[in-house]
């Protein structure tokens, strides 16, 4: 018999399927020579410290706990199904392994393989979707399983990094300063990524400033156009003088050229360029999209594997691209893809591909029937895979540009028409797009009618008011960027490509840093931002000088394990390094005592029911400052799966009801209402509109 193992029993179910092990037995499927059993993700974990002989109680003196071999025990409620998958094991003539074909996977099975003491040799199964094709394909092309022993070294050295690293330096700081205070090796450094924003934001100095312009007109009288100059001034008194002194010039010269330009299409989706998408568009939150993408590549089978950094395809894959270009145009009015010329398509790079290809939907048509089965987050990010996918494969859309200018008094002013003459690519996108551009480019309906060389009549001249702006605080896509330069700000795609390895943390495990910094009360999500808590802004403003914190240190240590991923350096060189350098943290951080700032609740209102107290913010309420006197009165932060914001209470305190809220979710579908305040003193609704279906 032949054993394999999926990483989880949904996994294993069509796995089984697919290979005829039909007959359901405790722990595992059996049948046509296959046993195929599964983990329940993680059965085995890193030992605690207790395992290696160190006190229950932290003890300063017994730092840094640094075990010379890592233990590993099993996670609660694995033992059970430890044994199937040891029985298995041992009885069989072979194994393969099929859990996710990443990181993470692999050392779900590498952690309980070594448990186990097992040392039978193992094929693995690599593939990049869950369709019936791919896992038979796999099957056909097992790979060794030693071949992605690198890709263990470097999960197995990561976590261990984790666990010497976060435990070592959250048990120094929390001794010394009497009070939980978590560090981690990824986690500290996206905080002051957050931290730092949010501080800037907050002491940025709004400046106004003015820039000049001129009016002409399109030779045609009822049509203006400004012409703008670059040049600021931050006294308005100056620029009111500068114009003044340009009004005895009544006519300019002009000078017109004109350039056809082509906008390429965007990249294919990784998964963090995806995450950032979803996040403006959908407002998704990045562990959100990780979620639903899993669930349309493991579940619905319609993309291929979720957690990818690349954004591009090998070149063995060209026919089957057209393949399912072709076949899922159906999900498209209209399409413009020449397949003549798919082969010459740069999204087609082995060279930039190394485990995993970027996501595009897989073969399995985007029927109704298929369709009709996804959630509304599912099919709404399934949209965004299918269009970039169509997206990246179509033309160039094309334009006109004209570009004026003209000097005055030795100022340059210029303006810069476009014309969109052929959409390509842009077909596909159904949103009316926002217009960002400054005066400086005026999409007018109208074409460009001035010559060049010729003079015109100056009609007008004047100033527009600007203010400079602070970065915005950060939300999951920005901060997902930051995350992946370390913090550097770097538009170049090639510089990006270079930074690969060189981020916090790892497409697969980001999100699940952001979720951790909110789960330990160190930031919060207000809308889409991310806003750092007191604690967690106390905790960077007394680690800001120290190593762990900054965001340049932990990406060299990220390189260091992406090498070790590579093969440029050996796990137990990378292990040895990291024992040293916590040391060297542990001696900083032994300096550092954490001051807080006090909390101060602000004052949402007076209580309407006790009449005396105040209503404060608290952890899943909006709740009476007497609430130990006996006042009950509450308005809890969400309602009918909408949460409710500051703005509103502060509104429903001060007219007994609130403006209408949108997004109400009952058994019966979404609604609108407002909320006001019964004569018992409970929160109701009001209902102005009908339930939506």
């Amino acid at each position: 018999m032949i054993t394999i193992i999926a990483e989880k029993p949904s996994v294993a179910r069509d796995i089984a399927r697919v290979v005829g092990a039909k007959e359901i037995k405790e722990g595992f499927l059996t049948g046509n020579n296959y046993n195929v059993t599964y983990a329940f993700g993680h059965l085995v974990g890193l030992a605690e410290p207790t395992e290696y002989g160190y006190s229950e109680k932290w003890i300063k003196t017994e730092l840094p706990l640094l075990p010379e071999v890592f233990k590993l025990i099993p996670n609660k409620d694995a033992k059970k199904q430890l044994k199937v998958i040891k029985d298995l094991f041992k009885n069989s003539e072979s194994i393969i392994v099929a859990t996710d074909a990443g990181r993470e996977g692999e050392l779900i099975f590498r952690w309980i393989y070594e448990f186990l003491n097992v040392t039978k040799p193992f094929k693995r199964l690599w593939i990049s979707d869950m369709t019936d094709k791919s896992i038979l394909q796999g099957m056909a092309n097992l790979l060794d399983g030693k071949a992605k022993d690198n890709l263990y070294n470097a999960a197995k050295a990561r976590a261990e990094s984790d666990w010497i690293i976060g435990l070592n330096s959250t048990r120094l700081l929390t001794i010394n300063n009497g009070t939980l205070l978590s560090i981690g090796r990824v986690q500290t450094p996206t905080l002051r990524l957050i931290v730092d924003r949010f501080i800037d934001n907050k002491n940025f100095t709004v400046t106004d400033y003015w820039k000049p312009f001129i009016e002409v007109d399109n030779n045609q009288v009822d049509q203006k156009i400004k012409l703008s100059s670059d040049k600021e001034f931050f006294d308005e008194n100056q620029i009111k003088k500068f114009v003044i002194d340009l009004q005895n010039i009544r006519t300019c010269n002009i000078k017109r050229e004109d350039k056809k330009e082509k906008e390429k299409s965007p990249k294919l989706y990784s998964l963090t360029s995806l995450q950032k998408h979803a996040n403006s568009k959908l407002n998704f939150t990045a562990d959100q999209t990780l979620k639903v993408l899993q669930s349309l590549y493991e579940k619905h089978k319609i993309v291929t594997y979720p957690r990818t950094d690349s954004e591009f395809l090998t070149e063995n894959q060209i026919e089957e691209v057209a393949s399912t270009l072709k076949s899922h145009s159906i999900y498209f009015q209209e399409s413009n893809i020449d397949y003549t010329q798919i082969d010459r398509n740069t999204a087609f790079n082995s060279a930039k591909v190394t485990d995993h290809h970027a996501i595009i939907p897989t073969h399995i048509l985007p029927s109704p029937t298929v369709l009709q089965k996804l959630s509304p987050d599912e099919l709404n990010l399934y949209n965004l895979v299918i269009v970039r996918f169509f997206q990246r494969f179509s033309p160039d859309c094309e334009k006109d540009k004209t570009f004026l200018t003209t000097l005055v008094n030795n100022t340059e002013f210029k303006y810069t028409h476009t014309t969109e003459t052929f959409k390509g690519w842009k077909i596909y996108i159904k949103d009316k797009v926002e217009d960002n551009s400054e005066e400086s480019e005026q999409l007018f309906d109208y074409p460009i009618k001035i010559e060049n060389g010729q003079d015109k009549a100056i009609l007008n001249y004047a100033y527009f008011k600007y203010q400079t702006k602070p970065k915005s605080i950060h939300n999951e896509a920005s901060l997902l960027t930051a995350m992946e330069t370390a913090g550097k700000e770097i538009e170049n795609e090639d510089l990006k490509d270079q930074m690969k390895g060189k981020g916090l943390g790892t497409p697969a495990t980001r999100s699940g840093i952001i979720e951790l910094l909110i789960n330990r009360k160190f930031i919060e999500r207000k809308g889409k931002q991310l806003i750092p808590t007191q604690t967690g802004t106390d905790l960077i403003n007394n680690v800001r000088n120290h190593k762990i914190s900054i965001p340049e240190w932990t990406a060299e240590q990220e390189y260091e394990l992406y090498k070790v991923e590579t093969g440029e350096t050996t796990y137990h060189s990378y292990i040895s390094s990291v024992k040293e350098i916590t040391k060297s943290v542990l001696l900083e951080l032994d300096e550092v005592k954490v001051t807080t700032t006090p909390f101060i609740r602000e004052n949402l209102g007076t209580c309407p029911k006790c009449k005396q107290g105040n209503i404060l913010e608290g952890k899943i309420g909006y709740g009476c400052s007497r609430y130990k006197e006996g006042c009950t009165f509450v308005v809890w932060k969400e309602i009918a799966k909408k949460s409710i914001s500051v703005a509103a209470v502060k509104k429903l305190l001060k007219n007994n009801e609130s403006d209408l809220i949108k997004g109400f979710t009952s058994a019966k579908g979404k609604f609108d209402a407002k909320l006001f305040i019964n004569d018992n003193f409970e929160v109701k609704f009001k209902f102005e509109n009908k339930l939506k279906k």
